[in-house]
């Protein structure tokens, strides 16, 4: 199933956190409008396997 977002902001919880490039573990997709930061990893295609994880760092 392909999911479509648009018009979402993401935000840090807390800023004292750090996340280094928070968007590009297993990052794939097509991006249709600019986003901020700037996501520069994105990869075409899906990922092998192309099943649900389980991880709960994840959304």
């Amino acid at each position: 199933m392909d999911v479509s977002l648009t018009t979402i902001e993401l935000k840090p919880l807390q800023e004292q956190y750090h996340l280094y490039d928070p968007f590009c573990w297993q990052t794939f997709g097509e991006l249709k409008t600019p986003t901020m930061p700037p996501i520069s990893c994105l990869q075409i295609g899906k990922p092998s396997g192309n099943r649900p994880q389980r991880d709960y760092d994840a959304c």
